[in-house]
């Protein structure tokens, strides 16, 4: 990712922008004064959906979690999980704000396991995770073949601090096992030992058996959902999970990840200034959803 986003610096120099008003500004400028308003609107919360969002929730026919499942998320933390976590992380990926590497637990994981499940123990308790582990930084990288002057040709990667990329594995990893109760068989991406080929053979047979059994009013349709993830508001995700009786510990632990979340956006050779963010898809436990 590194590699990617200095040659992609090099090659594609970008001294100026268009802002929402059609105007080109210089781009130091736009990321640091311009920008906060747009990044309102990207990830800002609507206030307007709530109403909304608590009617189709009522309706929509979710999964729940028995009492046991909802417990075992919520428990303490344990030495072994935040190893694993340590273990099953990628190498090689870019740090974030703090300039930690993977590598860097890794190699001291004997001295960090047990440092990490006391503070976390703390936070369990009543406590909050420091900001730092909270902020976030956004590389804005062109998508490919697009007009590099147009805001929304860009694509936003999000550089998370290790210790918050841990703890979101651990909780990861405890929801792995329930995720077949809460999610239909049915559904194939992003779901481990699923594979969307098996959606893709689903619809062959479906063209192959439509004109057998004279269906007239038979339809195909493919939806595809524009910057699906950066409108997906994080209170949206806390509803759902509530709705599927994941627990109050569980609750409690997404709550302190997304709360009082700020980010900066770095373009270029600029950063801009913090602003919070209450949208937007983490590469973190929204893996899980």
């Amino acid at each position: 990712m590194a590699w990617l986003i200095q040659a992609d610096e090099r090659s594609h120099p970008v001294p100026e922008i268009r802002n929402a008003a059609g105007y080109s500004v210089l781009t130091a400028r736009y990321t640091r004064g311009v920008q906060p308003s747009l990044q309102g609107a990207l990830w800002g919360t609507d206030p307007g959906a709530g109403e909304e969002l608590e009617n189709f929730l009522e309706r929509a026919p979710l999964a729940r979690l028995d009492a046991q499942g909802s417990e075992s998320l919520g428990g303490p933390f344990t030495k072994s999980e935040f190893k694993e976590a340590f273990e099953e992380l990628a190498r090689g990926k870019t740090p974030g704000t703090d300039g930690l590497p993977v590598e860097f637990y890794y190699t001291y994981m004997t001295k960090l396991v047990p440092k990490l499940t006391v503070i976390h123990e703390v936070v369990q308790e009543g406590g909050l995770l420091p900001d730092t582990t909270r902020e976030t930084l956004i590389v804005s990288v062109p998508k490919p073949q697009s007009d590099i002057l147009d805001v929304a040709a860009y694509r936003p990667l999000f550089m998370l601090n290790m210790d918050y990329k841990i703890l979101s594995k651990v909780l990861t990893n405890r929801l792995q096992p329930h995720l077949t109760v809460l999610i239909h068989s049915d559904q194939n991406g992003l779901i481990p030992q699923h594979n969307t080929s098996s959606n893709i053979r689903r619809l062959f047979r479906v063209l192959d058996e439509t004109p057998v059994r004279n269906h007239p009013n038979a339809l195909v349709l493919s939806i595809d959902l524009r910057k699906v993830f950066n409108t997906l508001q994080w209170r949206y995700l806390r509803a759902v999970t509530w709705c599927m009786n994941l627990g109050p510990g569980w609750d409690k632990w997404v709550a302190l990840l997304y709360s009082d979340a700020r980010t900066r956006v770095r373009s270029q050779w600029c950063i801009s200034k913090a602003f919070e963010v209450h949208r937007g898809k983490l590469p973190t436990l929204s893996n899980a959803f």
